[in-house]
């Protein structure tokens, strides 16, 4: 973690809390929407458009389908 941004700190740490998000809901699954309000809890407001995008990614890494 060495010199890297807060804002590359922050989007990790949001990815995380999504993964254990849809960790706890029923079936795993969610909509953007409803990511977006449950990040609000861990300290994350993210817009939808952030959060598609964070989603898109994980899928993109295997992590989501």
């Amino acid at each position: 973690m060495i010199n890297q941004p807060f804002a590359d700190f922050l989007r990790q740490d949001q990815r995380l809390v999504m993964l254990r998000i849809l960790s706890e809901l029923p079936q795993y699954r969610s909509n953007s929407s409803v990511i977006a309000n449950l990040l609000g809890q861990f300290g994350h407001h993210p817009s939808r458009d952030q959060v598609k995008g964070d989603l898109v990614w994980l899928g993109e890494q295997g992590l989501v389908s």
